[in-house]
């Protein structure tokens, strides 16, 4: 993003976008006649799984902007602090893959969408982030939370987070889905 930013909100949106890169990639080596299909241990497609990130970015940063808004009338301050908070959600296993996660109902897939359109639709979601943070900007918002269907109260640095641990923790299972479907 451009211009100065608080160090801790810039730190969180390029961890967000070195993932964002990293699931663009990983999805463009995923052989087009395997997007689609769903691996034979059962579970979502490539293709599921991407409609799912852009439902839970979107409706995260919906969240976030509700909260930043009430933050806003209730008087939040300027923000102080610039420490890394990449470790915030280690407690969560998110991350790292371990044990599953049951996705709310209003973020599970409806629809396959071919690889073009999921990723558009990323994109557009991203940009919503992107939007949310240069609104953010400079306000103390990790004063303000929010709860999360599965992991509890978060404070709004940590909806970053999660967005940017959520696609991590996906790349893996997309990188096991294309290795299941080739062998």
């Amino acid at each position: 993003m451009p211009g100065l930013m608080n160090p801790r909100l810039a730190e969180l949106i390029a961890h967000a976008d070195g993932a964002r890169e990293q699931l663009s990639t990983t999805v463009r080596d995923v052989p087009g006649d395997q997007y689609s299909r769903q691996p034979p241990s059962g579970g979502w497609s490539v293709a599921q799984i991407l409609a799912h990130l852009y439902l839970v970015e979107h409706s995260s940063v919906r969240a976030m902007f509700r909260a930043l808004k009430d933050g806003k009338k209730a008087g939040l301050g300027a923000e102080t602090e610039t420490s890394s908070l990449l470790g915030a959600l280690d407690r969560t296993g998110l991350r790292e893959g371990g044990g599953k996660f049951e996705a709310p109902p209003f973020t599970q897939p409806q629809d396959s969408p071919d690889v073009n359109t999921a990723l558009e639709r990323l994109a557009a979601s991203r940009e919503g982030l992107h939007a949310w943070a240069r609104e953010a900007d400079g306000l103390a918002i990790g004063t303000l939370t929010f709860p999360h269907p599965t992991l509890g109260t978060l404070t709004l640095y940590e909806w970053i987070l999660m967005v940017s641990h959520h696609e991590l923790r996906h790349i893996g299972q997309i990188r096991d889905i294309a290795l299941a479907l080739r062998a």
